[in-house]
């Protein structure tokens, strides 16, 4: 596997989500994961257990992979998902209900299309604050 990395997320409260091959992880890891910036970082490699054991340390590592599918877009959706409440949960603050309402419903069709087995906690607090909303 090549070594790459992006910063694919970037939303108002300027965080970003990190995507690494798993040597360039071990290197960059340690140096970016306490920057209030960086909201989660998934690490897609070849060898899954030796990586695991170092990344286990970083708790804004979202899951260590060699299977986009079945790991890294599910979780990727989900905490696409979450910054789409966090969003909204702002948007409703400042009393700004239809863009708070778009982006709980933008979570919402994360999570129902990408990420089959999600908490369904997450889809109450979505139907709570779509109440909200109205």
């Amino acid at each position: 596997m090549g070594v790459g990395v992006g910063i694919l997320f970037s939303s108002y409260i300027h965080t970003h989500t990190l995507i690494t091959s798993g040597g360039l992880g071990q290197k960059i890891v340690p140096e970016v994961h306490d920057l209030p910036q960086v909201y989660a970082i998934y690490i897609y490699c070849a060898n899954v257990k030796f990586h695991e054991t170092w990344a286990k340390k970083f708790r804004k590592v979202r899951v260590v992979c060699d299977n986009d599918d079945l790991y890294l877009l599910p979780q990727f959706a989900v905490d696409v998902a979450q910054a789409n409440i966090d969003w909204g949960n702002a948007l409703l603050r400042q009393g700004t209900r239809d863009k708070a309402k778009e982006k709980f419903k933008l979570a919402s069709d994360k999570l129902n299309n990408y990420a089959r087995n999600h908490d369904s906690a997450m889809d109450a607090e979505i139907k709570n604050k779509l109440e909200e909303c109205k």
